[in-house]
């Protein structure tokens, strides 16, 4: 990785400093310079210079110390070794292989905990921080037709009954009773995670089909994880850090509006993450002082792409050896947010994307900014991945390719469908239960239906 030196970014701190220093010495000099009326000092003047030298002396502090952690920042982008970073990945992956989020041996046989805000099986200490936290009761009767939904954050909502794969068991009862669908989707779960808690209930209690949904955190939990860090300005600098994180508790930026949920430390690592060191890194290279590989990106999503197509052949493996239909949906995400990625290509797709009338040629531009994204907050399943999941359609395995029936209808994938990059709108939940239904009525998957 290349970048310019930041020596000029020091020595005009340093030139401010000094011009700030001698400008005053110069008004006080011209000041001096007047006769002076015999009399009792201006007790105003004198504060009021007062101020101005306390006021000068601590903008010159932090312009001094920020242009150091700059220095400081961008010496430890220049020394990123991105074949390190794929070599942790690989590591990374393996051991979440080794540990994966599974329900305890005591749940399963009665029923599971669904969450919506939290991961995890157990019940929030404090309920204000998960307020769907709740027991679903497995308990299906004797000739209930089961289906089974795995994923993450997506497949959930704070209204359990809200959700899709609520709203697709009051579908599938419309016409005739007998069906029972569990959501056993939980936050930050991603395909090998979806993997090993479908497998663990497959083991169990054996449904009739399975749903999966998946593939977003496939690309959030690594990147967040393991990626991104490497590439930030703010958190290769410990000075900055300081200094951003005192100015965020004491006088809460107005940027941070939509993070006012948060509080201390996890608000200011939610802010830098989702709207600064993307917004630093676009300028950054806008200036030409850092360049990121193109190619060390494309090996972390090689990287990525095959961890996620082995857990999901893994899964398919164990519902074919038990005789269980599955149907993979591809994921979708918000399209009209703003990617952040290399060398600013994803926001010129993304702005020609936008500008666009012609309603297929827009989605497929915007697709195109989505797949160059490389610091955006919630980052979405690429379209390498999603490809793949449309080629895995064969006995036992049934691919609702939801991104092609969106488009089918028109569908925006916007804010009024998605409620940030990736996770559904309650109309989005009810269009996609809708669609589900559908699909499982036409290929005449499982059930009788």
């Amino acid at each position: 990785m290349e970048t310019l030196t930041v020596t000029p970014v020091l020595l005009a701190a340093l030139g401010a400093f000094v011009l700030g220093v001698l400008a005053v010495e110069i008004v006080r000099h011209l000041h001096r310079g007047r006769p002076r009326t015999p009399g009792t000092p201006n007790l105003g003047k004198v504060v009021g210079w007062l101020v101005i030298r306390v006021v000068l002396g601590l903008t010159l502090s932090v312009l001094v110390t920020a242009s150091v952690g700059l220095y400081q920042g961008l010496k430890a982008l220049k020394r990123v070794d991105t074949a390190a970073i794929a070599a942790r990945l690989e590591r990374t992956l393996a051991a979440t292989r080794e540990v994966p989020i599974l329900y305890a041996k005591k749940d399963l046989e009665t029923g599971f905990y669904y969450t919506a805000d939290v991961g995890g099986d157990e019940p929030a200490r404090d309920p204000s921080l998960n307020v769907a936290n709740r027991f679903v009761p497995l308990d299906p009767k004797r000739g209930d037709r089961v289906v089974y939904v795995f994923g993450g954050s997506s497949v959930v909502l704070q209204e359990y009954d809200r959700s899709f794969p609520a709203l697709l068991e009051g579908r599938l009862n419309r016409e005739e009773g007998g069906f029972r669908v569990f959501n056993f989707g939980a936050c930050t779960l991603d395909t090998f995670s979806v993997r090993h808690r479908a497998v663990q209930a497959m083991e169990r209690n054996r449904p009739d089909l399975v749903v999966v949904y998946a593939g977003h955190n496939d690309w959030i939990n690594p990147y967040r994880q393991v990626i991104k860090p490497e590439f930030f300005l703010v958190w290769n600098s410990p000075i900055l850090y300081q200094m951003l994180e005192w100015y965020y508790l004491m006088f809460h930026l107005p940027l941070s509006n939509l993070l006012s949920e948060f509080e201390g430390e996890p608000a200011f690592w939610a802010f830098l993450e989702y709207r600064l060191e993307p917004r630093i890194n676009h300028w950054l290279q806008w200036a030409d002082l850092v360049r990121f590989p193109r190619e060390a990106f494309a090996e972390f999503d090689r990287i990525i792409l095959e961890a996620a197509q082995k857990n999901v052949r893994a899964l398919l493996d164990k519902a074919r050896s038990s005789g269980i239909p599955v149907v993979l949906v591809t994921p979708v995400g918000n399209l009209a947010l703003r990617p952040f990625g290399i060398d600013g290509s994803s926001f010129e797709l993304y702005k020609a994307g936008m500008a666009e009338k012609n309603y297929r040629q827009r989605i497929e531009l915007l697709l195109e900014a989505r797949d160059e994204e490389a610091f955006t907050f919630d980052m979405r399943a690429k379209s390498a991945f999603i490809d793949w999941l449309r080629g895995l359609q064969g006995p036992g395995v049934h691919v609702l390719d939801l991104e092609k029936a969106l488009m089918d209808r028109g569908f925006d994938f916007d804010e009024g469908d998605f409620c940030d990059y990736v996770h559904f709108e309650i109309e989005t939940h009810r269009l996609t239960a809708e669609l589900i239904h559908w699909f499982l009525a036409d290929e005449n998957v499982c059930c009788g239906l």
